[in-house]
């Protein structure tokens, strides 16, 4: 009850419930277990054991398709991503200076220093722990 209370943010609810879909996917391979050797003495019973053991497939089943297209269309955009990645590097690394990073990876392969830390800045004043007028003109 209490994950139920903390799943409201987007991504959240997988993280929240990762123990309890482990504990139900271990209670059900006990109980699949336990019936496998009741139902294999039945008529039929490796087709229906087959059935129950892919049964828990079947939710999942439909989002496949789009799950794998998705997948392979991010894994088709990586070499683009990392020369847009090695363009801005370069165009950072060009500027003398310090420069005032958002992404940190982007200054830290551009040979730049952390200097400021945007995203800390404004968690802070989001949190009232941090002035505005400190943060700069």
């Amino acid at each position: 009850m209490i994950a139920i209370a903390f799943s409201g943010g987007y991504g959240v609810d997988g993280n929240v419930f990762f123990d309890a879909i482990i504990t139900t996917a271990i209670i059900t391979a006990l109980m699949l277990g336990g019936l496998a050797e009741w139902v294999q003495k039945r008529r039929f019973g490796n087709l229906m054991f087959t059935a129950l053991l892919l049964a828990p497939m079947a939710s999942v089943a439909p989002l496949l398709q789009d799950r794998i297209t998705s997948d392979y269309q991010n894994a088709l955009a990586i070499p683009a991503r990392e020369d847009d990645f090695i363009r801005a590097t370069r165009f950072v690394a060009s500027r003398p200076g310090p420069v005032l990073c958002h992404n940190l990876l982007l200054c830290f392969e551009a040979g730049k220093p952390e200097e400021v830390y945007t995203h800390r800045i404004t968690s802070q004043m989001m949190l009232a722990k941090l002035p505005e007028a400190e943060c700069g003109p």
